[in-house]
């Protein structure tokens, strides 16, 4: 009997914590269209954007956690509370894509040049014109409007040609216009009849002997790793520095963040959720994140 009343106390307490995310669901939808919907949070600044797209990204994968919870729900709740937590993510994406717009809309308005990296931030905004048309449809909702996914497509295709890569600029800056290498002055000067000396040169005092400076002692790196920590259901989750290790080989390896998400399957939210410690990674994404980390973890081995 006191057996059967702590599983009904369990479940009620269950049933009440997944109707309190879904109301958070329903909360955070509402502050970040309060703040955006009507255009004025979209700037030109592209830290300022980038931000945003990031608490999307946030949001997204918190829906996918309150999804997951809805088995505690009694039976005939949980279609409504999946309908209606179908409903808020198809609003947020299209917040998604018409605050894209706006945004290039303000950038080209002001002029500013697009800064470095930024070509993989607008080519993932290139790939989510398409997710977020398969997802609409997974959905059973209506189709975003074509006319502005044509002005997204040919804007961002625009901009493309416009924004640096990370590695346009490993080869360091160009010489001036009109700078003559030092390699090339000396041969240029000894073909010149202004350069030829009116007397013969002094032989130049040979300079003294210097010892040799010891070469100095390189530190031995140290390859980065991925610590883990897991519960007794079984769940891998990584400790905090995961996050600069990663972060760390995405610059050496000249990728970014969402190209890696990519590259394993993942949304860049789900990824920084798991780096971050605050969601299990799964054993195939740990595996990517190591064989990664392995060949760009900067030690050379």
């Amino acid at each position: 009997m006191q057996t059967a009343m702590q599983a009904d106390t369990r479940q009620a307490v269950a049933r009440r914590a997944a109707l309190d995310m879904v109301a958070q669901v329903e909360r955070q939808a509402m502050d970040i269209a309060g703040i955006y919907c009507n255009g004025d949070g979209i700037t030109a600044r592209f830290s300022d954007f980038r931000g945003f797209i990031e608490q999307l990204d946030y949001f997204q994968v918190f829906v996918d956690l309150v999804e997951g919870r809805l088995s505690d729900l009694e039976p005939e709740k949980q279609a409504a509370q999946a309908k209606n937590l179908a409903d808020i993510r198809w609003r947020m994406l299209l917040l998604e894509l018409e605050s894209v717009r706006l945004f290039l809309r303000r950038t080209d308005e002001s002029g500013r040049a697009w800064p470095l990296g930024s070509r993989q931030f607008l080519q993932r905004r290139q790939q989510r014109l398409a997710e977020i048309t398969r997802q609409g449809e997974a959905m059973r909702q209506a189709a975003p409007d074509a006319g502005l996914l044509g002005e997204l497509t040919e804007r961002l295709q625009a901009e493309l040609g416009h924004s640096p890569m990370l590695d346009d600029f490993a080869g360091g800056p160009a010489a001036p216009k009109g700078f003559m290498p030092a390699d090339d002055f000396g041969a240029a000067a000894a073909a010149s009849p202004q350069a030829a000396p009116q007397r013969a040169a002094q032989p130049a005092p040979r300079p003294a002997a210097r010892k040799p400076r010891p070469k100095p002692v390189a530190p031995v790196p140290v390859p980065a790793s991925l610590k883990i920590r897991t519960t007794d259901g079984g769940l891998i989750y990584l400790d905090g520095s995961a996050s600069a290790a990663i972060s760390d080989a995405c610059r050496r390896a000249r990728t970014s963040l969402d190209d890696l998400a990519d590259r394993i399957g993942i949304s860049r939210g789900a990824l920084v959720l798991m780096l971050s410690g605050s969601d299990p990674v799964t054993l195939p994404v740990f595996n990517n994140l190591k064989t990664f980390l392995g060949r760009h973890d900067g030690s050379g081995i």
